[in-house]
């Protein structure tokens, strides 16, 4: 319990430190390590569900949209290698974290991590049949303070090999925009 309060209070310290940088062209090159960025119920870094892609654009660029969709995901050179970002009708409303990403959610949770372990941290965690995967789980973690917000690990039924942070019902889509 003592390890997740310090995490948590690096994470609230990080995240000050990030919000206070004012000059635009220093947040669009800031390359920020992985381990100073956490997943929470409410976005990875400073990647923060619901904030309009004009908000976004004031820490770094976002690529422009190249449909007329109003679902589309995008990569963000300003946060850590690979997170994707989820824009509905031009707001933040997901992250997916692959298997590439060092990032970690505030209670220690991240790609490599068994189900045991997600189960552990996580005693009201549902898990459902993957749709795709033989075996394997999505294991799904409702926020305590919010029905909507959600993290979904998705599993090869022993590990977790990605994991999404969001808000319902976009957090649930199992093909992302699609």
């Amino acid at each position: 319990m003592a390890s997740s309060k310090l995490q948590w209070l690096l994470m609230v310290a990080g995240l000050v430190a990030m919000g206070c940088k004012s000059d635009k062209s220093a947040a669009s090159n800031d390359q920020t390590p992985a381990s100073t960025v956490v997943a929470t119920f409410d976005g990875i870094g400073r990647a923060r569900i619901g904030t309009p892609v004009s908000q976004l654009s004031e820490i770094g660029s976002v690529p422009a949209s190249t449909s007329n969709s109003p679902c589309r995901m995008v990569t963000l050179d300003w946060l850590p290698p690979g997170l994707r970002v989820m824009l509905s009708n031009d707001s933040v409303t997901r992250i997916d974290a692959d298997s590439t990403t060092k990032v970690r959610t505030v209670d220690g949770a991240g790609v490599g991590d068994t189900e045991t372990r997600i189960h552990q941290l996580y005693p009201t965690v549902e898990t459902q049949p993957h749709k795709y995967v033989a075996n394997g789980h999505y294991l799904s973690v409702g926020s305590p303070n919010d029905s909507t917000r959600r993290i979904v690990f998705e599993t090869d039924g022993n590990t977790v090999k990605s994991y999404r942070v969001g808000r319902r019902p976009e957090v649930d889509f199992v093909e992302g925009c699609g």
